[in-house]
């Protein structure tokens, strides 16, 4: 569907990975001393939803600009199983994009050559869809930083906030 929206993907995200890290970040919090502290579950559950959010909007990066050798996973699986993710989401809704049907075109295939696949990357790029997943994916990492804030220095903290870095600069 290249009709999905920005907020439709995020939801969609958000109930899958997002709701994954969240569990676990809540689960921690449960175990770590907060089992009797509701507020503070949620605040690590809405930190966890949010850090896997942003995680898979970098995963949905990869299945552009990365390698089967470096993911594990085909280059373009998504979008040729239909999925239609926040790299290609702006790109799809720019009308600065100077060949939006050939975009078009290229979006709704299944398979693609190695120099159609190489066009349709470029033109993404140049629609600004690489760019507008990288800054999300660096706004949700800082509300994630935002939410953690609260929470007074310890070592568990610092792990947090490692694990907020890991989710938007990993390689792979």
């Amino acid at each position: 569907d290249r009709e999905v929206s920005e907020g439709q993907y995020e939801e969609l995200i958000r109930n899958k990975t997002g709701s994954l890290f969240g569990a676990a970040t809540e689960i921690g919090a449960g175990l770590n001393g907060g089992g009797k502290q509701p507020r503070r579950r949620e605040l690590f559950r809405r930190f966890g939803e949010v850090v896997g959010v942003a995680f898979q909007i970098v995963d949905d990066l990869f299945d552009y600009q990365s390698a089967v050798d470096t993911t594990g996973k085909p280059v373009g699986h998504d979008l040729a199983e239909g999925k239609v993710t926040l790299p290609l989401i702006p790109a799809l809704r720019n009308p600065g994009t100077r060949d939006g049907r050939r975009l078009r075109a290229l979006a709704s295939r299944k398979r693609w050559t190695f120099a159609q696949w190489e066009q349709l990357k470029a033109l993404i790029e140049e629609a600004g869809g690489f760019a507008y997943a990288r800054q999300r994916a660096e706004q949700l990492a800082a509300d994630a930083r935002d939410i953690l804030s609260v929470e007074p220095p310890s070592p568990v903290r610092r792990a947090l906030e490692d694990a907020v870095d890991y989710s938007i600069r990993r390689t792979h």
